[in-house]
């Protein structure tokens, strides 16, 4: 796969949108080619979840979706999923799943999936503003693939639950 690069990193994006968090939600993860476009792309939903849900089934899903060996920059609008990932994790794991307030982590077995597929993996992190014109293109990308996943879902579940 060629892509775009920063220094020997791969660069991709993911996000998470739920329509009334929680309510039907959508992620989505992006690879860029070598010109910032994107080469790789997937999307989902679910007909309930939360946007913290959904913005780390969307980190989880790229992850699983790339070569574990591949350098990678990830591109994310969510600073909880970052800090999820790459800050809080360590303690929680030291707490036993357990936050410093003693209380059951959040999203537990999507957190631990994600632990799991960061074993080893050189990944760096990058924040970026989230809705923004003049912001991140793929953040941009995600964003609109991941609202238009949980708007579908809320279609297909109100197409669902109509009388005919």
């Amino acid at each position: 796969m060629t892509s775009t690069t920063t220094g020997r990193r791969t660069v991709a994006a993911c996000d998470g949108s739920s329509l009334a968090n929680p309510g039907p939600a959508g992620w989505a993860w992006v690879i860029a080619g070598p010109d910032g476009s994107p080469v790789r792309e997937a999307c989902g939903a679910f007909d309930r979840a939360t946007n913290n849900a959904a913005e780390l089934t969307a980190l989880a899903e790229l992850l699983e979706s790339t070569d574990p060996r591949t350098p990678l920059e990830i591109r994310m609008d969510s600073q909880y999923a970052i800090n999820a990932a790459s800050v809080w994790i360590h303690a929680w794991k030291r707490n036993g799943w357990r936050t410093a307030a003693g209380r059951p982590v959040l999203n537990l077995d999507l957190i631990q999936r994600i632990d799991r597929l960061l074993a080893g993996r050189d990944v760096h992190f990058v924040w970026v503003r989230a809705h923004r014109a003049d912001g991140d293109p793929l953040n941009r990308h995600v964003d609109d693939k991941a609202r238009q996943a949980a708007q579908d879902r809320r279609t297909a579940l109100a197409a669902a639950t109509s009388p005919p």
